[in-house]
């Protein structure tokens, strides 16, 4: 039970309560009714416009929606769905403790035809709850259930959710928005998870909790980030990248494309920019491997700073990359099934990596929208 419920007297307490709930108390046509436009389609796409991920994100307040961190994080655009228009998403917030996600669409001036939510901290084992979500592509799909337990910030509950539910509304019998949807047993469409929406006002109320996600993605071009590293002087900092698309299996060789980024900032400006582009041969049998060529451009794409020919000398490969080129040698799966794999390891190094480094201004404007919608959450929370 929510730790902000009031005290008060005897029988009077026990007939408000039940007056409250018999009111307020909608059934699940109701419900829908009033809130399935609230719940959107989003799709997410890689630089190379290939879809990578497809869920719910349901409407938080103005040109905000809500949604998984999961669902977003390993792309580097996003758009979603209300009625029958599709709008891009210009700004991803991201939870660094929590599955949560906070998207920000461009409405092109329209006011979109949304009501807001009422929010309830309150929840208890036994409870009706609904599901309002996207399962497998069947948008604004309705199911019920009760919450079968609460573990710690996560409602476990019977409503049934499949893959596209992610980032789904999950409702009391009152209506009122109790969390969202991030998980379900792996064989049990009928045990899902959600996260509580008391746990994501705290979460709103974490200053240094969130990341933006979209602003870094011209640093992918269609590369996976696979590491970093900072220099000693704290304001240095190489990006690591690995070209999932340009695998080619020789033999026991692989011939692959990778490169870095290394920027430097000063006074909050960028006072350095490079960018190295590499070919190199694998050796899958020694784990070693040499470089083909080099290329190494300044903050104009179009100059080449300096580059190099064919190395004869074979090469210890850093561990960041080793994994990954092994995982090539020893797969029989294609490139592109390959890639939605490595797209799990991109998507940890850019959930941990200190984006405020790279983007400290617009790290401190993003925060505007988790306290925008921080205080609407408490305002409308009983």
């Amino acid at each position: 039970m929510s730790t902000r419920q009031t005290t008060l007297l005897g029988i009077l307490f026990f007939f408000q309560l039940f007056s409250i709930n018999f009111v307020s108390a909608q059934d699940a046509m109701t419900i829908y009714k009033e809130y399935k436009n609230n719940i959107a389609e989003i799709v997410v796409k890689n630089d190379m416009d290939v879809e990578v991920m497809r869920g719910t994100a349901i409407y938080a307040t103005d040109n905000m929606f809500m949604t998984n961190a999961h669902v977003i994080k390993g792309g580097s655009q996003a758009t979603i769905l209300v009625g029958d228009e599709r709008y891009n998403v210009v700004s991803a917030e991201l939870s660094r403790n929590q599955d949560l996600a906070l998207v920000i669409i461009d409405t092109k001036g329209k006011d979109l035809p949304l009501k807001s939510f009422k929010y309830s901290f309150d929840v208890d084992v036994g409870q009706d709850v609904y599901v309002i979500s996207n399962p497998v592509g069947f948008n604004q799909s309705i199911t019920d259930g009760i919450i079968s337990s609460i573990r710690g910030n996560i409602i476990q509950h019977t409503a049934a959710v499949s893959p596209g539910s992610s980032g789904g509304a999950l409702f009391s019998k009152s209506g009122e928005l109790i969390g969202i949807i991030t998980s379900r047993h792996r064989d049990e469409t009928s045990m899902g998870f959600g996260l509580s929406i008391e746990a994501i006002s705290h979460e709103l109320n974490n200053e240094s909790g969130f990341f933006s996600l979209f602003e870094e993605a011209p640093l992918l071009r269609g590369k996976a980030i696979i590491g970093m590293s900072h220099a000693d002087d704290g304001s240095t900092v190489q990006i690591d990248l690995f070209d999932p698309a340009s695998v080619k299996k020789e033999g026991s060789y692989l011939r692959y494309n990778g490169g870095a980024r290394v920027i430097s900032y000063e006074n909050e400006e960028v006072s350095r920019f490079a960018e190295f582009e590499f070919e190199s041969f694998f050796d899958c049998k020694n784990k070693t491997d040499k470089s083909l060529y080099t290329r190494v451009h300044g903050p104009n794409k179009s100059e080449v700073l300096f580059e190099f020919g064919e190395s004869d000398e074979w090469l210890p490969v850093k561990d960041k990359y080793k994994a990954t080129l092994n995982a090539y040698c020893e797969s029989t799966v294609t490139n592109n099934q390959l890639y939605y794999s490595l797209r799990e390891l991109h998507s940890y190094i850019t959930t941990i990596m200190p984006i405020e480094l790279l983007r400290k201004e617009e790290t401190v404007n993003t925060q505007g929208g988790a306290n925008r919608l921080l205080q609407y959450i408490l305002k409308h929370s009983n």
